[in-house]
């Protein structure tokens, strides 16, 4: 999953909402108990519950149940500077709102006002003096700034432990104002993330990725990174003559059906292969959790071998290939194929350490979308009236002369949808290329007593990923979202006997006149041999 842009984003928008409540409790605020303040880091690792209370963000107050908030971290330094805002708080007396601010490389600090005040100031920069010297979390992830004076500070995560990102710098009030609107909080309580600069899990789609068939095979990459939480590399999987652990879950939709593990592979830092892994020796599969239909959740774990093997080569990640049979029902009048996804999970756990649940939710999940597939046909007669009770099957080449041309169901039939009510019939989750788009054919079989069957194809196309009608479906990286359905529709029109079908002419019109014409028609072919016959016959008598 994107959890680590969605954290960066959501540690920048705390920050500034911090500053922005605080700085408009104005600063004139006489200091009740000057240098008694303090400002405590509470520091964890990336967890997937989400920004604290966002009342905390206003008031500094401390959270209760931290539970929620992920695994505590150790040896995270951190920098407390002193602003000199004397030209702010002046700017802000004089009726100048404060908007935004921004931090400079040197931890200068701009901030932008909305310049309504008398003077009119737009923005002030203010210095920054370091207060006392770095502080470092302890095991709790805690470090405490105290003896503060009432004041803007800054904030700079100045020592990031391994494998970790820095979070952004912030700008802290002291005091803020508690939840109950009338007393001073001058000891502050703030949750920076650290967020991994390892990707835990991803998950992609082999080759072409396309909406699948009953029946059709899709091959899925698992990569996940050997660093994670407590892992900064490789290396502290063995320590000691102990093991830790590395495995991934692929958590197999109802709609798919495990086929196999088709490879695993050590990843080198530049992405590169390192070494196949063998089945059996340096890794397993455990597919105990999965039920009768072949879903549910299937283990893959490196081994002791497997460890050794990825810690002599220094590799930065592993790839496993599952290999899964799409089982989905599709092609139901009106139905639009179910969303398709895969999710996975990976478990990696240093030496020494308790082993992980599996369950644990804090664990990041990927997830991947395949796209599905709607071909709807809409069919009217000649009169633009819904047309029911036509009958179509769907072609993969424009002139299909047996039923190997044909989309067919997982046990081979030839699939046939007739039009409805409101003369609408949809092919659902057909196969799809995201690369080049696939055309598909339409072709009548059927049509109601007394109108004209079509006799040739109706071309249909499903248009390829980049094209501009699809463009809304893909996120911000040009993946899929969830719910994306890749859609062509066609009108057919269904003309009676006796009526010309203007897409068809050649095989619609109707005999010239009637049986009369036909008749005398007839008769004057008849006549014009019985001429000739009589003039052959003239001429041998006259050269007798």
């Amino acid at each position: 999953m994107k959890t680590a842009n969605i954290w960066k984003k959501a540690i920048t928008l705390a920050t500034a909402l911090l500053a922005a409540a605080t700085l408009a409790i104005g600063t004139g605020t006489t200091a009740l108990a000057a240098g008694s303040g303090t400002i405590t880091v509470h520091k964890y690792a990336r967890s997937t519950a989400g920004v604290p209370n966002p009342g905390n963000m206003y008031t500094g107050e401390a959270i209760a149940d931290t539970s929620g908030l992920g695994k505590p971290l150790q040896g995270a330094g951190f920098s407390l500077y002193k602003l000199d805002t004397a030209a702010l708080d002046t700017a802000i007396r004089n009726g100048n709102k404060f908007v935004s601010y921004s931090i400079a490389n040197d931890n200068t600090v701009t901030f932008t006002l909305d310049g309504k005040g008398a003077p009119p100031v737009t923005a002030v920069t203010t210095a920054a003096t370091i207060v006392g010297s770095e502080k470092k979390t302890d095991a709790s992830g805690v470090a405490v700034f105290d003896t503060l004076e009432d004041a803007y500070y800054l904030l700079q995560e100045t020592t990031t432990p391994v494998g970790y990102n820095a979070c952004e710098k912030s700008v802290i009030r002291l005091p803020l104002t508690k939840a109950n609107g009338t007393e001073h909080n001058r000891n502050i309580h703030v949750y920076p993330k650290n967020v991994s600069d390892a990707v835990p899990v991803t998950k992609t789609i082999d080759g072409d990725p396309k909406v699948l068939w009953e029946g059709d095979d899709i091959l899925f990459t698992i990569t996940a990174d050997f660093r994670s939480a407590n892992v900064s590399s490789v290396a502290d999987l063995r320590k000691d003559g102990k093991y830790g652990e590395a495995y991934v879950i692929d958590k197999i939709q109802e709609y798919f059906k495990y086929v196999s593990v088709e490879s695993v592979t050590l990843i080198g830092p530049a992405g590169n292969t390192v070494e196949p892994l063998a089945a059996g020796t340096d890794y397993t599969v455990d597919t105990s959790k999965l039920n009768g239909a072949g879903n549910g959740d299937l283990k893959v774990s490196l081994t002791e071998a497997g460890i050794d093997k990825a810690v002599a080569a220094g590799a930065a990640s592993y790839a496993v290939k599952v290999k899964l049979q799409y089982l989905g029902a599709q092609g139901f009048i009106g139905n639009v194929a179910a969303e398709l996804k895969n999710i996975a999970k990976s478990v990696v756990n240093k030496a020494g350490d308790p082993q992980v649940d599996p369950e644990d939710p804090n664990i990041p999940e990927t997830e991947v979308y395949v796209p599905t597939t709607q071909i709807v046909l809409n069919k009217k007669d000649s009169k633009d009236n819904p047309f029911a009770g036509a009958t179509f099957r769907l072609a993969k080449v424009a002139n299909p002369t047996s039923d190997n041309d044909y989309v067919r169901d997982i046990n081979g039939n030839v699939i046939e949808l007739t039009t409805d009510a409101n003369g609408l019939l949809s092919f659902n989750g057909v196969s799809y290329s995201e690369l080049t788009g696939t055309t598909y054919y339409l072709k009548e079989i059927h049509t109601q007593p007394g109108y004209q069957l079509k006799v040739g194809t109706i071309a249909v196309t499903l248009e390829k990923k980049s094209d501009d009608s699809n463009k809304s479906q893909l996120d911000d990286k040009g993946d899929w979202i969830s719910g994306a359905v890749v859609r062509a529709s066609v009108t057919v029109v269904n003309y009676p006997n006796g009526e010309i079908d203007p897409e068809e002419p050649a095989f619609s019109l109707p005999l010239t006149g009637g049986a009369g014409t036909t008749i005398l028609t007839i008769i004057g072919v008849a006549t014009m041999l019985g001429a000739v016959a009589w003039f052959i016959l003239r001429k041998k008598k006259e050269n007798a």
